[in-house]
């Protein structure tokens, strides 16, 4: 475990046994334990039909990594105008409805919640 998650673990630990008002046991300890351990792999089996880029030259290993963030970049891009596209049909149909600024009413809901959630901390 590493010395940072370590000191979280501690806290926890501490914290739970206040809060519980004694001990924790030993298969309560190693569940709080395995939420902070962090593995160490020392080999990855390939899935079905996945290429074998462990002995890739360092130039194509990086411009393999290029082409995946590009590809990922392409992907958030898409999904962002698919979910620009819901809103501005949210706001028609809102419109529709009778709602006369569905972008405003929008904007003071989102502030209303932000100020509840924000009482609440």
């Amino acid at each position: 475990m590493e010395a940072k998650n370590e000191i979280l673990f501690k806290n926890d630990v501490e914290m739970l046994e206040k809060r519980l008002n004694r001990k924790l046991n030993e298969k309560e300890l190693a569940g709080i334990r395995a939420q902070y351990d962090n593995p160490v792999f020392t080999s990855v089996s390939l899935r079905k039909g996945e290429g074998d880029i462990r002995k890739l030259k360092t130039c194509d290993y990086r411009q393999l990594q290029d082409r995946h963030e590009r590809d990922m970049l392409a992907y958030l891009n898409f999904i962002n105008g698919s979910i620009s596209d819901l809103y501005v049909m949210l706001c028609v149909i809102a419109k529709k409805m009778g709602i006369e600024e569905p972008l405003k009413e929008a904007s003071d809901f989102s502030i209303e919640i932000t100020s509840k959630i924000n009482e609440n901390k």
